[in-house]
């Protein structure tokens, strides 16, 4: 199972919640520090620093002490209570308390002061799966594993303006890496959530599509058009095409010339001629000649077209 109690888990649904709380007894007798779940696994609870005060530990539902019901109790111990093996150690300056449990019910965690106005500050961290995890307060922090949610770009705030132009922000939200889904911003981490960013809004502006290909490959008569069009965008990120009057006078050019290069020199051909005789074997001849693209004549490359051909009729009589 993994760390939260999945069999054959990933640890994909398991949270780590972590609490230090700081208190002043200011009266006789036990002062409640905070509460922990059942459910909860790989339990730390530990001084932060060094105090006088004695922890106490009770079950939640029955009342009765798991450690510590009275001071003068207090010691080093490994111990069994509702059926889990706890450490309980004395023997640095700061207490600690620790099972890896899990709770069968929860426990509630006391201090017994010792001297007043001695302040006394724990920490307690565990492990449990989401489905048990307690409501978060503004006071807990939610370790989840980094790699588990992330912030993501949830919507764009509202328009600032409805016509002429506005101001929207990013919207983040944080989900699961898993599946996507949309979670509490708690489990997310504060300091990586990514700052907003702006845009203009319910601006007009001119759209233009990708150039047409070129009609000529080369020559002066060559040209290419596109698609213009004046949008205006809208509060929900997408834009509508309006009229161009909305858009001012600057309105990008349709269409432009291209491939205006000269064309290579080509041979050109004129018809062929009627056979030279009525019957018989006689020669049929054209005009071959070379010239450029402004109608010149030129030299080109490769080999001549014929000019003269043979033409074969009825025998003559």
């Amino acid at each position: 199972e993994d760390k939260c109690g999945v069999c054959e888990g990933d640890n994909s649904h398991c949270r780590t919640v972590k609490l230090t709380l700081t208190k002043t007894p200011k009266k006789t007798g036990m002062l409640k520090m905070f509460d922990i779940p059942a459910g909860a696994r790989h339990i730390l609870i530990e001084e932060n620093v060094t105090s006088p005060h004695i922890i106490a530990v009770k079950n939640q539902v029955t009342g009765n002490f798991l450690l510590n019901a009275k001071s003068e109790e207090a010691k080093s111990k490994v111990f069994i209570e509702n059926g889990l093996v706890w450490e309980y150690s004395l023997d640095t300056d700061k207490e600690s308390l620790k099972t890896i449990g899990p709770l069968y019910e929860g426990i509630v965690v006391l201090v017994i002061p010792q001297e007043d106005e001695a302040k006394i500050s724990l920490t307690y961290k565990y492990i449990i799966h989401e489905d048990l995890l307690p409501e978060i307060t503004n006071n807990n922090v939610l370790l989840t594993e980094l790699d588990t949610y992330e912030w993501a770009l949830k919507s764009w705030s509202q328009c600032s303006k409805l016509c002429g132009g506005g101001i929207q922000y990013t919207k983040y939200g944080c989900r699961g890496k898993n599946n996507n889904r949309l979670v509490h911003r708690n489990f997310c981490e504060p300091s990586k959530k990514p700052k907003p960013i702006r845009k203009r809004c319910n601006l007009h502006e001119w759209v233009v599509e990708e150039w047409s290909p070129c009609s000529k490959t080369c020559g002066k008569l060559g040209y290419q058009t596109r698609v213009v069009q004046c949008t205006q965008s809208l509060l929900n990120g997408t834009a509508r095409a309006v009229h161009a009057k909305h858009c001012g006078e600057d309105r990008p050019e349709l269409r432009r010339a291209c491939n205006s290069t000269v064309c290579p020199a080509q041979w050109r051909t004129g018809a062929w001629s009627q056979c030279s005789v009525s019957c018989g074997e006689g020669i049929q001849q054209r005009q071959v000649v070379c010239k450029a693209s402004d109608n010149t004549i030129s030299h080109c490359g490769g080999d001549k077209p014929d000019t003269i051909l043979i033409c074969t009729l009825n025998p003559c009589p």
